[in-house]
């Protein structure tokens, strides 16, 4: 977050925020439900014990109509398709559960995210297939900007078939679901309240009193607040 605030800087023109740093659980997320017209997830399900908590927590913080950029770490795409034939691994990718095959870092199912998205009440809109030659021989022997533009190519056929080690997903959420109320942005981490007084340097919830510190410009919501 520190050097985040160093390349972006923490002030837009006038003086107003160009941008809000906020640290905080991905399991249960500060902001106000029905908040944000897009929400980006990319490089990072992959570290989630429950990533369908994750999603779903995702979901409640979109706007009306919001759109969630997803991208996760494909347990079916070849290269684990052909290690598990060749019974150089133990778990299969074709298994729907996600597989932890190193600590903390977890591989999905293409059709297991579509079902948590699903239940999250998200709408999927595109699906794109990406690093479909992430080879070392390939990237050795092959100019960059032609495997880029290979694979660019090849991105389109996502909707098909998801066989690469990485997939995107954009999704949006109803039309219909219920908007943050005016003002909202923050919620409690505690108890969900979006009743938090600013203090200056740190916000106070008025329902049950937990405060979460402003540190260097970095709003603090990891843990129980104080």
């Amino acid at each position: 977050m520190q050097r985040a605030q160093e390349r972006l800087g923490e002030a837009g023109p006038g003086g107003r925020p160009r941008y809000v740093y906020v640290m905080a659980d991905f399991y249960q997320l500060p902001f106000a439900r029905g908040l944000f017209d897009a929400v980006v997830i990319v490089r990072t399900l992959h570290h989630a014990a429950d990533a369908a908590v994750v999603l779903q927590g995702a979901a409640e913080i979109l706007a009306p109509s919001g759109d969630l950029i997803l991208e996760f770490a494909n347990k079916r795409n070849l290269k684990a398709i052909l290690r598990y034939w060749l019974r150089r691994q133990s778990w299969s990718p074709f298994a729907l559960e996600p597989v932890e095959f190193v600590e903390l870092h977890w591989d999905f199912h293409p059709r297991w995210v579509r079902q948590q998205l699903a239940a999250a009440e998200l709408q999927i809109e595109r699906v794109r297939t990406v690093s479909h030659f992430r080879l070392d021989l390939l990237k050795r022997v092959v100019p960059t900007g032609l495997l880029v533009a290979m694979d660019r190519l090849c991105q389109q056929t996502g909707a098909l078939w998801q066989l690469t080690p990485s997939v995107f997903v954009r999704a949006a959420a109803g039309a219909d679901k219920p908007a943050a109320p005016a003002g909202a942005f923050f919620r409690c981490a505690d108890c969900g309240s979006t009743a938090l007084v600013d203090e200056g340097t740190r916000l106070c919830c008025a329902d049950c009193g937990a405060a979460f510190e402003l540190e260097d410009g970095i709003y603090n919501f990891r843990g129980e607040g104080r």
